[in-house]
């Protein structure tokens, strides 16, 4: 496999678990010098064997809360001052903002919100070469996930209701997010920008 992302310095939020997890570990095997920023350092530690024990390339773990903007700052900072460039920033949130959920309106409106916010993003800094897309997954089989299933009583009890909803039939795999992450911050994309690729097995096609 070519090393797309050789000499370049990709930031993965939320890079302990799922998604953030296979996010930080497809980069790492395409050459990337990978930072994982996340809340316990338990999980950013033991990401960060798995890396270096399969790829020979630069990673580290930055215990981060996000939602604290003097962490934030100190990430980017620290980040800096250890590598002098940032190229891809994936901002790993939770769920999709591409349709609503019952009950949830507050939560709906800030996820909807992502989505043109990206787009203002986009073309705000379309002239200084820099591309901003997002990436709307449909049900993805992570720790989130499966906490969910318990909540509403055990995988065995209601992990069909989540497959049924999806025209494939089938949930996510987190590497099959993953992929789309990297080719929307390679080369191969560099004339797509300010979009929302929904991965989903056709659920927004209906």
């Amino acid at each position: 496999m070519t090393a797309r992302f050789q000499h370049r310095v990709a930031l993965i939020t939320g890079g302990s678990s799922g998604i953030g997890r296979a996010t930080a570990l497809a980069f790492a095997r395409e050459g990337a010098t990978v930072v994982i920023a996340a809340r316990s350092p338990k999980a950013g530690a033991e990401v960060l064997r798995e890396i270096t024990a399969s790829v020979n390339t630069p990673v580290r773990f930055i215990p981060t809360d996000v939602t604290s903007a003097a962490d934030c700052q100190a990430l980017v900072s620290s980040l800096m001052d250890s590598f002098g460039r940032l190229d891809v920033l994936v901002n790993n949130a939770s769920y999709l903002g591409v349709v609503g959920g019952r009950g949830v309106a507050a939560y709906s409106a800030a996820k909807g919100a992502v989505v043109n916010l990206t787009r203002a993003m986009a073309l705000g800094h379309a002239g200084d070469g820099i591309r901003v897309n997002c990436v709307a997954p449909g049900s993805v089989e992570t720790p989130m996930l499966r906490q969910e299933w318990e909540e509403m009583g055990g995988e065995a009890l209601v992990r069909h209701l989540f497959e049924e909803k999806h025209p494939m039939g089938r949930i996510s795999q987190p590497e099959e997010i993953a992929r789309v992450i990297l080719f929307l911050a390679s080369p191969d994309a560099s004339f797509i920008n300010g979009a929302c690729i929904p991965v989903d097995a056709g659920i927004t096609a209906g």
